[in-house]
């Protein structure tokens, strides 16, 4: 049976069970990718996250906020997928009618559903949808113009290069495509921007200058060169006018968005300065300034991501020159770092708490040599722990992963806890 047919017919079905309708519904189609040759979602890891909130019997799922965040990300999934048919059918219904307009908006939706399985999707997948995507676009493009259509040709041209710097992200970061990717996608934001500036939409302007930066940001990374170093100085440049801007126009999400971005290529141009400590220490306030606008109840996952990016440019900040309150910065750089594990558990979000992990460890050996000898050994083998179990959980090798959890092990025997645990010792 094709798949929008079974789609649709487990769709009907999932109408006439109200007590369980989203859940049926999601699960019915995961059902359904399960034996499409393009599926572009996972079955077993979905249900598998969803298996705590339900008992076995009970008349009643258990339930909290947290399946809905799950559940969020991979409705949109299916949703994307299921569209494309339809999409590709109704272009063809208006072309063949000559609704040329109606043609490219559909083309624009095509575009964005295909940028969604890109973004979300099979990693597989991606570099097909991004392809797809970029056609639907470009067609789209052909009958929009800044002229006679400005606020449509803009939102179609940005969509065209966001799915331009996302295909740039798929390469080799020294892949000359890679750099071409880029510059096209820059020069279309700084058209939009232009389009979006003439029409008096300044939200929107704010906006494509924050994808701008990002796109600079991206460019600044592939070489250490001065086209680098000029699109970081550059992007945090504009990072700085979208900040005050969205500030003012009332868009709080967005703005934190900027200056989370602001504060992570401050650390990264920092590493490229002969004295970073500035830099460093405008990013600490920054991410700090971030934690009290983004509460840990609020986003767990974005609070665990600030605190982790936070932990990380402390550690910078302590060994920045002679630093004289290198020990303090050290001891917020772990609290930071333990700030992220209790939101990146191993099996909820492994790659982060590797990452945190890595981070984590090397902050203990640092701590490890400026204490004496009764605490250092212990911060000291802390340290190898944390640095050996993420980067082995990082490479997802099999075989260091193995070798990895002996050499723990090994470690571990020789560890001798002091009094209370590493928070407590400074």
């Amino acid at each position: 049976m094709p798949f929008k047919t079974e789609f649709l017919r487990n769709s009907d079905i999932s109408k006439r069970m109200t007590k369980f309708s989203g859940l049926f519904l999601l699960f019915t189609s995961l059902a359904v990718f399960a034996n499409d040759p393009a599926s572009d979602v996972s079955v077993a890891s979905p249900l598998a996250e969803m298996a705590p909130f339900f008992k076995i019997g009970a008349s009643q799922p258990i339930w909290d906020g947290s399946a809905n965040e799950k559940l969020r990300p991979i409705k949109k999934l299916v949703e994307s997928r299921t569209e494309i048919d339809s999409l590709e059918t109704f272009i063809e219904s208006y072309l063949s009618k000559g609704l040329l307009k109606k043609a490219a908006l559909a083309q624009n939706q095509l575009g964005m559903r295909h940028l969604t399985l890109a973004q979300n999707g099979n990693v597989e997948n991606k570099a097909a949808h991004l392809q797809a995507a970029e056609k639907a676009f470009s067609k789209a493009s052909e009958f929009f113009n800044p002229t006679s259509m400005p606020i449509d040709w803009a939102r179609v041209q940005k969509n065209l290069a966001i799915t331009l710097q996302d295909q740039a992200q798929t390469l080799d970061q020294n892949d000359k495509h890679n750099v071409e990717l880029l510059a096209k996608s820059i020069a279309i934001y700084h058209s939009v921007i232009d389009v979006y500036k003439a029409n008096g939409d300044m939200r929107n302007t704010a906006m494509a200058q924050m994808y701008l930066a990002t796109a600079l940001q991206d460019r600044a990374r592939i070489a250490d060169d001065k086209a680098s170093m000029d699109a970081a100085d550059k992007a945090l440049e504009i990072y700085q006018q979208v900040i005050s801007a969205l500030t003012k126009y009332g868009c709080p999400q967005d703005r934190d968005v900027a200056m989370e971005n602001y504060a992570n290529m401050l650390v990264y141009r920092a590493k490229k300065e002969g004295d970073p400590t500035e830099m460093l220490k405008l990013a600490v306030d920054t991410y700090r300034l971030l934690l009290k606008n983004r509460k840990r109840g609020q986003d767990p996952k974005a609070w665990a991501h600030i605190q982790a990016n936070l932990g990380r440019a402390l550690y910078e900040l302590a060994n920045s020159g002679n630093n004289p309150a290198k020990n303090e910065r050290l001891a917020e750089s772990m609290a930071a770092f333990y700030e992220s594990l209790k939101i990146y558990t191993p099996d909820v979000l492994p790659q982060q708490h590797a990452r945190s992990q890595v981070g984590l460890g090397f902050t203990l050996f640092e701590i490890s040599q400026t204490l004496p000898k009764d605490k250092k050994d212990w911060f000291f083998i802390e340290a190898l722990v944390n640095i050996v179990e993420g980067s082995t959980a990082l490479t997802g090798n099999p075989k260091l992963i193995t070798d990895g959890k002996n050499i723990i092990k090994q470690l571990q025997k020789t560890r001798e806890p002091q009094q209370g645990d590493s928070k407590s010792l400074l």
